[in-house]
């Protein structure tokens, strides 16, 4: 039944996370894609796939697709925005990292990390009028925050 495969799937991605934090990340990769063919609706399963294909240069192209996969079916997480705009960043996707970066600035506007990312992407394509914008943005943010949490240096 669905129930099982999904707990199933579930348990070859805990597996998969283990073994990776154990440094075999050639069996991890193997588990997550176990995971993957029992659920393919789970956008963590396809993260970390992506996760560990990103960090070989020659399996970029396939990252770029798992994260594409994750960020379609988790549209509300702005980590799999994040990496699929990291991936198309370093595809020497500009364009698309801005867009895919700026969904996910969209969702959580106060990650100062993202928003390096997103100012990276800009630079990256030449668009500085865009980069600027950020920037204030980025600014307008900031003193939102201090004035909404009184415990941030002012």
């Amino acid at each position: 039944s669905r129930y099982f495969q999904e707990r199933h799937a579930e348990t070859h991605f805990r597996y998969g996370r283990t073994l990776e934090a154990l440094g075999n990340v050639q069996a991890a990769e193997r588990q997550y894609t176990e995971a993957l063919q029992l659920d393919a609706t789970d956008s963590r399963f396809f993260t970390a796939v992506a996760d560990i294909q990103i960090q070989q240069k020659n399996r970029l192209s396939e990252a770029l697709e798992n994260y594409q996969k994750a960020a379609s079916l988790d549209g509300s997480s702005a980590d799999a925005w994040y990496n699929l705009g990291h991936a198309q960043l370093q595809s020497g996707r500009h364009d698309e990292a801005i867009t895919s970066l700026s969904k996910a600035s969209k969702l959580r506007p106060e990650d100062q990390k993202l928003l390096g990312k997103l100012a990276e992407a800009y630079k990256k394509g030449n668009k500085f009028a865009d980069l600027q914008e950020q920037i204030a943005k980025a600014m307008e943010n900031l003193k939102a925050t201090k004035k909404r949490n009184p415990f941030l240096k002012r």
